[in-house]
């Protein structure tokens, strides 16, 4: 053997081996075979020898349509795809092979297979099979292990819609797979594109490998070539300059599973001479990376579920063989989406803490459970991985440790996620609904099975504790991020209430129960106005984490001073407009509505009116929602159509007058009015309108033309352009937050900023929540990615945000924190205040003369005063009369616990009494279903079963407004076919169509006739169990509805 050199590094780096033997062999085969006959009954041996590369390469949606004639009975192509989207394509594979062996009436389907897959673009196996092409397994497994190991380089610089058209050409992918990534990439960017497109780049095309290096020289990611494989990119330099050929046969894999290079670079290592070794040396590296790639007999795999990626031997560990201390590799991070077990993983960087933090992290180390408070950006996930690292390294002479990190939303996920795996020697793997979503394996079990510490979105471990997948008791450890939220129905609290009922009824299994630790910057005081009632607070908390301490800075706190950024706090008061027009106007039209419904024939049918029917005297306020709300409750229970109809379409049209006078007090009158038209449109196509809907359209259009031209200036508005563009000139590279009330005020406020020159240079940018719809202004977790690092690198210097960016985000360069007339709490307060992490930040609270937003600030920082007050008065006690704490908190607990009971007991009763609901449309009282139709799936999504469900709906195609693998919702539109109100949409889940309700679009009635509606399917008056496989057949081989 000629020397080589041959090097991993910085996530792959293949640097060629060559050897002289080039043939490939599988067992005994040495020599090609001529093409298969139509009668080769050989070969189904064949078939068998490579059915494992079959299985994981070929999905049956791409055959059984080549392939109808054979495969003629329609229940039968049903059967194998509801087993590929059931139970996952390699299994509808097997069902698909399994049956193709039995069709013997067709001698020839074996040729047609093969037939089939050619017309797929799978000539890589169909090869194999026609016996023209000896294929080696370990080729397929060692270049399925390659491309993970680089994917996270992929993931971060590679647009797919710049190379997928030349892989298509080259055969590297098919039609199927080319229109697959284009989809992914239009419905949720180039990430999750990216991913689709590494999943099956290995599958058609047996020089995949090298063919795809050519094509990202192609494109110019010369850089990513050089990360990947650095003597491709010399051969291909070298082939543009001296006209080098077969190119695609620059790195094979020999017969043992090594990567052996082609002759045509068979004297690249003769270039090194100083770095090369000897034959016994590259043998020995290849035959330790051969043996890493065998995969482990039957007996001795562990019983988890493989997910498909196949990672090299110690993970992401690092192979150097050189004597050139020159090319030494940088440690980086690897952003772990593999499934393979690894003894270790180095830090990137030591983990150091402050004295102060040494306090923070003193009685977790002592291993009570804890809650930290100290101010934002004091290091406190430094102390939790300080405080992990310790438990890890002490408690494994006792149980296997098992951390899990909670976090509220995705975004904190991957910024806890990168802490971890920066300053942690242990595998962590980051967990969210989208990442669930992307891989191949699903079960938050499967992966605490295969990693030291997961960081999770609390909402993925509540609803695996639901499903019973897993308990509290797997993890050793249970971090808390943001822990103030620890408290009535939110996933924190309800994941320590399955905790908490372990420790009281269980105390064998309360022995197992984890270590608990929370981290927050302010626990607040709830609604407490004296230090009494504050401590009662504190104290509650502690109960619901099942504290033992309350941990903050006392002995530090000079040094504390020194490091934590405290901004500057300035009130800005404005004065209010000199021209109310607008608001004038559209108020007076809501009063004659009022009006309208008070002089209503119907008024009698309202239970109290003189309660029901008795609005708040100030319009465009919370107060006017809520009230809003209760006239929706109330006019719902009336059992009669005409008369619900009536008191919905006029409570509607207040309710948009409502939301749109919000958005003139803190924007333009243009902006407002362009809300209302945006609804007016929506409504157009959805509503059909009666005398009430156009008697509201007339009282309207009176007033139309003058709110059109009302003065569209705002004073606010002129005093956030003055602040912000001061700001930018003092400091040219800062960002800025502007905290706002809702999400159709933000994107009011970010259309003004872009229409307005001094600051559309700013290239400002709303980032609102996920929770909605992109109809309801919602953005895609995609979306608010790209956002936050466009915010990040300069490319937004402005986001306009609602309160989902008020916690947690840590943008080093934001100096400038505004909110908008709009202020909460004082944990709100806390927490945004803390978003200004430059040096000299500046917080800064904008509000009218007129509003009430500086009496909340002013009762915020009162209350903020009392909170530590109330922590001092707690921590005292705790280390005088500890006992008498840890009682009123046990006391608490058990209280809380028997509240839980009764109210679980209650709601069986109620529910075992009431029976199944008639669910109706709420507008016009139009049959819809039965509770006993309705079935959840993902745990999320309520959808309505029963078959004549198209004689009460009226059904619209749509374009689907989210979209993964398993299901796309908003493939159409749901209205009721009498009155003709949105009821929800079509989700299409694993290819059966569902019609999935909105639960405030309903009315619920009960035998006795009692009728009731909700916000959310969680407050229903009936439990929605899940969607079986039964109801899964049914519906697949039901109507479709679009």
């Amino acid at each position: 053997m000629e020397h080589c050199r041959f090097e991993f590094n910085q996530g792959a780096r293949i640097r060629s081996v060559k050897s002289d033997d080039r043939n490939r062999s599988f067992d005994s085969h040495t020599s090609k075979a001529s093409s298969l006959q139509q009668d080769d009954d050989r070969f189904p041996s064949y078939v068998q020898l490579y059915k494992s590369m079959i299985v994981k390469c070929v999905e049956c949606s791409h055959l059984l349509p080549r392939m109808r004639d054979i495969f003629d009975d329609q229940g039968e192509r049903r059967k194998i795809e509801n087993k590929s989207k059931c139970d996952g394509p390699e299994a509808g594979m097997e069902m698909f092979l399994e049956n193709l062996g039995r069709k013997v009436n067709h001698p020839d389907r074996w040729y047609r297979f093969v037939g089939a897959l050619k017309d797929a673009d799978f000539m890589y196996v169909a090869k194999a099979l026609e016996k023209q092409d000896i294929i080696d397994k370990e080729i397929y497994t060692t270049q399925r292990r390659l491309i993970d190991v680089f994917a996270c380089e992929l993931y971060k610089k590679l647009k797919p819609s710049e190379i997928i058209v030349d892989l298509f050409s080259k055969k590297v992918l098919n039609k199927e797979m080319l229109e697959a990534v284009k989809l992914e990439e239009q419905n949720k960017g180039e990430l999750s594109a990216t991913i689709v497109l590494i999943d099956n780049i290995w599958k058609c095309n047996e020089n995949w490998y090298s063919l795809f290096l050519e094509v990202l020289c192609k494109h110019e990611y010369k850089d990513l070539v050089m990360e990947i494989d650095p003597s491709f990119l010399e051969v291909s330099e070298m082939k543009n300059q001296e006209g080098y050929e077969n190119s695609s046969d620059f790195l094979e894999i020999t017969e043992n599973g090594t990567l052996e290079a082609a002759e045509s670079v068979t004297n690249i290592s003769e270039n090194f001479p100083e770095e090369s070794l000897d034959e016994e040396c590259i043998n020995e590296l290849l035959r330790e990376i051969a043996e890493s790639l065998k995969e482990p007999p039957l007996s001795e795999r562990k019983p988890v579920e493989d997910d498909g990626s196949l990672p090299l031997k110690d993970d992401f560990k690092m192979l150097k063989l050189t004597t050139d201390s020159s090319l030494e590799s940088k440690e980086r991070i690897y952003l772990d989406h593999s499934d393979d077990e690894e003894e270790s993983v180095n830090p990137k960087e030591e983990l150091k803490l402050r004295s102060y933090q040494m306090e923070l992290a003193r009685p977790s180390l002592e291993g009570k459970n804890s809650i930290i408070v100290a101010p934002t950006g004091s290091g406190k996930t430094h102390v939790a991985l300080c405080i992990i690292k310790h438990h890890m390294e002490t408690i494994k002479s006792i149980r296997h440790p098992k951390v899990i990190f909670l976090v509220e939303q995705s975004a904190l996920a991957e910024q806890q996620g990168k802490q971890c795996m920066t300053y942690l020697p242990f595998k962590v793997k980051v967990i969210t609904g989208e990442s669930q979503r992307n891989e191949r394996m699903k079960s938050l079990n499967e992966w605490i099975a295969r990693r030291d510490l997961l960081v999770v979105t609390a909402q993925i471990l509540l609803n695996a504790l639901r499903d019973g997948i897993v308990s509290v008791t797997d993890f050793s450890l249970m971090v808390f991020d943001e822990c103030h939220h620890t408290n009535d129905n939110h996933s924190y609290n309800m994941i320590m209430n399955r905790y908490l009922d372990l420790k009281l009824q269980d105390r064998e299994r309360a022995k197992t129960l984890p270590m608990v630790l929370g981290l927050t910057a302010s626990v607040g005081v709830g609604r407490a106005t004296m230090i009494v009632e504050a401590k009662r607070h504190i104290e509650k908390i502690m109960a619901n984490m099942d504290a033992e301490s309350i941990a903050t800075v006392i002995e530090n706190t000079t040094e504390l001073e020194k490091y934590v950024i405290i901004p500057k706090q300035k009130l800005c008061i404005v004065e209010k407009r000199e021209n109310e027009n607008f608001g004038d106007k559209l108020k007076q039209l809501m009063d004659d509505i009022e009006n309208y419904i008070k002089n209503s024939e119907y008024l009698e049918q309202v239970r109290k009116p003189e309660t029901v029917l008795k609005p708040p005297l100030e319009k465009g306020s919370d107060q006017y929602t809520q009230w809003v709300s209760m006239l929706w409750r109330e006019t719902a229970k009336i059992n009669n159509k005409v008369v619900v109809r009536f008191f919905e379409t006029c409570r509607k049209y207040l309710d948009l007058y409502n939301k749109a006078l919000i958005i003139y007090e803190d924007a333009r009158p243009s902006d407002a009015l362009a809300y209302i038209f945006k609804e007016f449109k929506k409504w157009k196509h959805t509503v059909k309108a009666d005398d009430t809907e156009r008697k509201m359209r007339r009282m309207f259009d009176e007033i139309k033309s003058i709110l059109e031209y009302c003065s569209n200036g705002n004073p606010k508005l002129t005093t956030l352009r003055h602040i912000i563009g001061e700001h930018f000139r003092e400091n040219p590279g800062a960002r800025v937050i502007v905290f706002v009330k809702t999400r159709e005020l933000a994107k009011a406020i970010e259309t003004y900023m872009n229409e307005t020159k001094e600051l559309s240079i700013l290239k400002p940018k709303q980032f609102v929540g996920v929770q909605a719809n992109r109809e309801s202004g919602g953005m895609t977790k995609v979306q608010q990615d790209e956002t936050l690092e466009l915010f990040k690198d300069g490319n937004h210097k402005v986001i306009i945000a609602t309160s989902v960016a008020e916690e947690g985000l840590d943008i080093l360069k934001c100096s400038l924190v505004v909110r908008y007339d709009h202020v909460t709490n004082e944990i709100a307060m806390v927490q945004s205040r803390g978003r200004g992490r430059s040096e000299n930040s500046i917080y800064v609270v904008l509000a009218s003369e007129n509003s009430k937003t500086l009496k909340r600030e002013e009762g915020n920082r009162i209350r903020e005063a009392m909170m530590n007050r109330a922590i001092y008065k707690v921590r005292a006690e705790l280390s005088t009369d500890e006992e008498a704490v840890l009682r009123r908190v046990r006391e608490i607990q058990q209280a809380e616990k028997v509240t839980r009971d009764v109210a679980i007991k209650n709601r069986k009763v109620a529910q075992a009494n009431l029976g199944a609901f008639e669910i109706t449309c709420n507008s016009c009282q139009n049959m819809i279903c039965m509770s006993t139709d309705i079935k959840k799936i993902q745990n999320n999504h309520h959808a309505a079963l029963n078959e004549d469900i198209l004689e009460n709906v009226q059904v619209n195609c749509a374009k689907p407004y989210y979209e993964d693998d398993l299901i796309s919702c908003g493939a159409g539109k749901v209205h009721c076919k009498n009155c003709g109100d949105s009821l929800g949409n079509v989700s299409v889940y694993k290819k059966a169509q569902f019609c999935i309700l909105k639960c405030e679009k309903l009315k619920m009635i009960d035998k006795d006739g009692n009728s009731d509606s909700r916000t959310k399917w969680k407050k229903a008056p009936f439990t929605v169990p899940p969607l079986t496989q039964d109801d899964f057949e049914r519906r697949i081989q039901g109507k479709k509805y679009v």
